[in-house]
């Protein structure tokens, strides 16, 4: 009820705003609905989890003049036939699970003093190049959304963006213990380069000693996109350089961390593609995802790169094994993926793709049965069929399969995952 008041206070304001100035507005929003059926467990003795997922979104554009922009989006997520925080049953009883969330709402002035020069400031969507370092995450039921604001200085189609994002506020009365993130993205049109630099700050010392931060790292890298007539070409790199506790990604850091983790990793992505105009065979790609890993326990050196913020669906393939790793046996060892991507238009309104992963980790993680090292992982094929067919309607369909290796899996004679989806998607 609170988020709901909070929501209906705003647009309250934005509307007022908007009778006093004349504002114009835009109204939009989506409902996308998505069936999956979850076999991912690689056990065939486990039953194949059938689920349904809803996002509605509703946007406001108001353009409060020729200098002035707000935004806000309203959001439902939930999954049919769910349950509320209390066990009770959302659908066909009288409850309100009171789900309704405000998912951007922020303000953009075009000219601060000099005429290249806007700043937005809000809650907002945040993505960088093709979201490998900052994403959000579209293909969540959620999505991410960042607390913050930017600056940003444009010419032409070149900008430098000056941004702050608040990652933790902990509105400790004694001494700083939030978490930060500053940074600088350079995008030049004419180089077909996006340069970043930001730098996380996360100043809780709680079950630290003294002076010992979680985390204090700086991030630096590029992204490049290029096509030359047929050919395409894209590229990645990142490195991660600091500090860091022992036991950060634990619920509960041990008590007895003296000494910090200095940090050196990185990631580095690359793909190449060749298109064929009016074949069916449109496209045929191959690259290679790199993120390294710690295969050393015993050292104050921690070499894992950490995707903190990108958008990992389909990156990795399609069922989402590597989005999260933060607890598994394999978790240090970073991953390496080669992959190949096979596109064929049949049609106008039809696209139907075809990506195929090899995996291994980057670094040697422990086999749970042997205690060997092994950078052993597994292969995946993705199949997705897109399609526009129905006017303001997007249908997609996909299925896959991952045949893992019992070290990565942890199970003796392990089985293969699958995992199917449906979706459609309904823009207004």
């Amino acid at each position: 009820m609170k988020n709901s008041l909070i929501i209906i206070v705003m647009a309250m304001m934005i509307l007022a705003a908007g009778v006093a100035a004349e504002t114009e507005f835009d109204f939009s929003g989506q409902i996308r609905i998505r069936d999956e059926a979850d076999g991912k467990s690689f056990t065939s003795s486990d039953a194949m989890l059938n689920f349904v997922d809803m996002r509605t979104r509703i946007n406001l554009d108001a353009k409060v003049n020729d200098n002035v922009r707000a935004y806000l989006q309203i959001q439902d997520s939930r999954r049919m036939g769910q349950f509320d925080e209390n066990g009770r049953r959302l659908s066909g009883e009288l409850n309100d699970g009171h789900n309704l969330d405000l998912h951007q709402a922020y303000v953009e002035i075009d000219r601060i003093g000099f005429e290249r020069l806007s700043f937005k400031a809000g809650r907002f969507e945040f993505v960088m190049g093709n979201e490998r370092v900052f994403g959000a995450v579209g293909w969540s039921n959620v999505g991410r959304v960042w607390d913050g604001g930017q600056l940003c200085y444009k010419i032409d189609k070149n900008r430098a963006i000056l941004f702050g994002l608040k990652a933790a506020e902990r509105d400790n009365e004694y001494y700083n213990a939030d978490f930060d993130i500053f940074g600088l993205n350079l995008v030049c049109d004419y180089l077909h380069l996006d340069a970043f630099a930001f730098y996380e700050y996360d100043a809780d010392t709680s079950n630290y000693y003294e002076g010992i931060n979680r985390l204090d790292r700086m991030n630096v890298g590029f992204y490049y996109q290029r096509q030359f007539e047929q050919l395409d070409f894209t590229m990645n790199f990142a490195y991660q350089f600091g500090s860091m506790a022992p036991g950060i990604w634990e619920v509960t850091a041990p008590d007895n961390n003296t000494e910090e983790l200095d940090i050196a990793a990185m990631m580095f992505t690359f793909e190449a593609g060749i298109s064929f105009e009016g074949s069916l065979l449109r496209r045929v790609a191959a690259g290679i995802d790199y993120s390294s890993g710690d295969d050393n326990d015993g050292d104050n050196k921690y070499k894992a790169y950490t995707n903190s913020y990108y958008t990992g669906h389909g990156v990795r393939g399609f069922m989402d094994y590597f989005v999260d790793v933060s607890g598994t046996h394999y978790e240090d060892a970073g991953l390496m993926d080669m992959m190949f991507r096979l596109e064929i238009i049949p049609r106008n309104d039809w696209t139907i793709k075809l990506d195929g992963h090899y995996f291994k980790t980057a670094a040697d993680y422990r086999n749970p049965f042997t205690s060997e090292a092994t950078t052993d992982v597994g292969t995946e094929i993705d199949l997705t069929v897109t399609t526009a067919i129905i006017q303001n309607v997007g249908l997609a369909f996909g299925a896959s399969i991952f045949s893992p290796s019992d070290p990565f899996s942890g199970i003796r004679n392990s089985d293969q995952g699958y995992w199917l989806y449906g979706q459609a998607t309904a823009d207004f």
